[in-house]
């Protein structure tokens, strides 16, 4: 939760609550209870960040659609139960694994390292 901040502006603060809002320099970030700062690093910052690396994702996936008829699922395998929630529960969770495993481990790389990796299994 976020720690809570003071609200209220004095008199002379609230004369220059407009300049220092549209300078990017506001004295208070919160009115009343609403902390517009928060609210604008949280929710269309880091949620947009996750939604538009989903829907990379899921472009790749539609755009491509025709490669997954080939895979092994779609040849081999019936559907049913075990599928159905394999897809709806596994693979978010195995997809996700790594980095959530990254999250709690950081690893400091060299630039050398970074750049071999990129260079051989980087794209764009």
């Amino acid at each position: 939760m976020a720690r809570k901040q003071k609200t209220g502006l004095a008199p002379e603060e609230r004369q220059e609550m407009w300049f220092t809002t549209f300078s990017w320099t506001p004295a208070q970030s919160a009115v009343g209870k609403f902390d517009f700062k928060f609210f604008f690093e949280v929710r269309p910052g880091l949620i947009g960040w996750v939604m538009i690396n989903f829907f990379l994702y899921v472009a790749d996936c539609l755009c491509y659609e025709s490669s997954i008829l080939s895979t092994m699922d779609i040849i081999e395998e019936g559907f049913g139960f075990m599928l159905a929630f394999g897809d709806i529960s596994w693979v978010p969770v195995m997809y996700s694994l790594q980095a959530r495993y990254l999250v709690d481990n950081p690893v400091k790389l060299s630039w050398t390292t970074t750049t071999a990796i990129v260079a051989l299994f980087g794209h764009v």
